[in-house]
């Protein structure tokens, strides 16, 4: 993990003025390897998922229409340890095997993940910076589930609790096409 603070520059008989502190950055290698998976399975199924996460998406809140649109965040995690909601900064693979027909089997991807999000974050400071963001129904269509919406309304799945308890909703397995539910405001 990286992490970096900025100092304006001293001059004589002056102390340095802290300017603040820079999102940390999480640096990681992988190592994907499809030769025991029997016939030629690309390796670029499992490096194709990391190559999207550096693209535009249809993410919660943003749009094409407003030119907003930006990656997923995502969290890492190995055993206990978990990383902050990052974005991918950056992402450069590198094949290393491949089979007779040119079918790459091997890869090393070396990611850095950028904090997108603070977990720990202050609350509002201005009485005025707490303004809800307005409220939004939602029809349910077919086939859909509460985690579904809740990820595209607020970005995480997690959230699907919260929007039962906001609808009385009390099995989320009896959700029904056509049911109109209600979105939670969030903080703006």
């Amino acid at each position: 993990m990286s992490m970096s603070a900025s100092w304006d520059d001293v001059t004589d008989n002056e102390e340095a003025q802290f300017k603040g502190a820079s999102a940390p950055t999480l640096s990681l290698q992988l190592m994907f390897d499809t030769t025991q998976e029997g016939k030629a399975t690309p390796v670029t199924k499992y490096t194709e998922p990391l190559v999207l996460l550096t693209r535009k998406a249809d993410v919660a809140g943003t749009s094409k229409k407003a030119n907003d649109q930006r990656p997923e965040w995502v969290r890492f995690a190995w055993g206990k340890f978990v990383s902050f909601k990052a974005a991918v900064q950056s992402l450069n693979l590198n094949f290393t095997l491949f089979n007779a027909d040119g079918v790459p089997l091997r890869a090393t991807a070396d990611l850095t993940l950028v904090r997108f999000l603070d977990d720990k974050k202050w609350p509002k400071q201005n009485p005025t910076s707490g303004t809800p963001a307005p409220a939004r129904d939602h029809v349910v269509q077919p086939g859909e589930t509460l985690d579904r919406v809740a990820n595209t309304y607020l970005a995480d799945p997690n959230e699907w609790r919260a929007l039962a308890a906001a609808n009385g909703i009390r099995d989320p397995f009896e959700l029904r096409p056509g049911r109109r539910i209600s979105i939670p405001r969030q903080e703006a």
